[in-house]
């Protein structure tokens, strides 16, 4: 995630490269930015990203339910 907020595929590694995931009460996963502290990874219903800027807790966009990876 740069500093626009915006997610990107970078060929190396920079520290907008990591997250903190969270299990959440719910059973949800939540992925939030270790630079950019209170900006989270969002999927709008469309499949859109959602900026960065424009996350927060609390919203449904930004849950995630984990699933296991058949074999």
């Amino acid at each position: 995630m740069n500093e626009d907020g915006r997610l990107l595929a970078l060929k190396y590694v920079t520290d907008e490269c990591f997250f903190f995931e969270r299990l959440e009460s719910n059973n949800y996963n939540t992925y939030r930015s270790r630079k950019y502290c209170d900006w989270y990874i969002a999927l709008k219903r469309t499949g859109q990203y959602k900026p960065g800027p424009k996350t927060g807790r609390g919203q449904k966009a930004i849950l995630f339910l984990p699933m296991s990876a058949k074999s």
